[in-house]
């Protein structure tokens, strides 16, 4: 009787987890490569290419159907100032620098019923509409020199 029910559960478990996936709830993964730049009190300039810096991240996402999907993500990267390299502003000689990583979980909800994805598993590249709301926090520890 165990080794019955034992079956029986394994073979729910498997039943409903193809049905899920024939309703099209799948995972996707990526990675992210860019730049990080600051703009503030201590640049003169939008963007200070001397201060850029790298930056990367990495991103899950389930979607449980075409509408709703969960994404977790974690970005890092580093921002730097220094005054010392405007002309006007290089009397304070203020610099700092840091490192910043970030995390989120994020609820994604889909306005259209469009496949991500062809039939052969190319991903279709197009642009449209999503709602989202989520939770984050950003790790920083900025030291000025």
């Amino acid at each position: 009787m165990k080794y019955f029910l034992l079956s029986l559960g394994l073979t729910i478990m498997m039943s409903s987890n193809n049905l899920s996936a024939q309703k099209g709830s799948y995972l996707e993964a990526g990675f992210l490569f860019g730049v990080t730049n600051y703009s503030g009190d201590l640049t003169e300039k939008i963007i200070d290419l001397k201060a850029t810096h790298p930056g990367y991240g990495a991103y899950m996402r389930y979607m449980f159907n075409r509408h709703v999907s969960i994404k977790g993500h974690v970005y890092s990267g580093a921002i730097s100032g220094d005054d010392g390299r405007s002309p006007s502003l290089n009397k304070r000689y203020f610099r700092f620098g840091t490192n910043i990583v970030e995390l989120g979980l994020v609820g994604e909800w889909h306005l259209w019923n469009r496949d991500r994805f062809s039939n052969t598993g190319i991903h279709r590249f197009f642009m449209y509409p999503y709602i989202y709301a989520g939770v984050g926090t950003t790790f920083a520890r900025a030291e000025a020199e």
